[in-house]
């Protein structure tokens, strides 16, 4: 179907309630078919959803704690948010279950510096319980491994006879575990202590959990 030129323009007749500004009226006015007005409307919708976006962005950076303190505060802060379990218990729970990812959804500067922050991971590690039976676990695991730097990593870790998933993945930062409590197989768990721990302090190890 295709439609006169300016058409979309002839609002004082069809379309008086359309408030657009005069360079899109004009642009509109150029297009004669009806599949090149919904692509540049698409493209438009686009442009000033994205627009939209950075003016909420630039509002939440705006509000004092946010402008008024430093970035290396807000960090230290951050460090101090609870990470217990939705449900305020104090039990090892999983990552996904964690208040703390929460925060990361409050504005863009908040993202940016948790993200960028990681021994606000390696806390948040240190008192979750990875199983690699929980829905995405692992994806979520390696997200949090790839965000603590180079510190110590204390963790829990449960999967059964799929547990070696999780081992396969904290080989690569063997040397950087201090606290491990795993259940697995005798063999994954000898290959993680192949890789070499020169920094393990504890070590718990339940073989008869990888029969789960």
């Amino acid at each position: 179907m295709s439609v006169p030129p300016g058409w979309l323009i002839a609002d004082s007749v069809s379309f008086p309630d359309f408030k657009l500004l005069p360079e899109d009226r004009t642009r509109l006015g150029h297009l004669s078919s009806t599949p090149e007005i919904q692509e540049w409307i698409l493209t438009r919708v686009n442009e000033q959803q994205a627009l939209i976006r950075s003016f909420r962005s630039l509002h939440n950076a705006s509000v004092p704690i946010n402008c008024q303190l430093p970035q290396d505060v807000l960090s230290e802060i951050f460090l101090h948010l609870p990470i217990v379990p939705l449900d305020g218990q104090s039990t090892q729970r999983p990552a996904f279950q964690f208040r703390a990812f929460k925060f990361l959804h409050v504005c863009r500067l908040w993202r940016q510096i948790i993200l960028g922050t990681p021994s606000f991971w390696t806390a948040m590690l240190s008192q979750a319980l990875v199983n690699v039976n929980y829905h995405d676990e692992e994806n979520r695991f390696a997200f949090i491994l790839g965000k603590t730097g180079v510190l110590p990593l204390s963790v829990t870790v449960r999967g059964g006879l799929k547990g070696g998933d999780l081992i396969e993945m904290l080989i690569p930062h063997a040397h950087r575990l201090s606290y491990v409590q795993a259940g697995c197989t005798d063999q994954d768990m000898h290959r993680l202590l192949s890789a070499g721990l020169p920094r393990l302090r504890e070590l718990y190890y339940d073989a008869e959990d990888a029969m789960d």
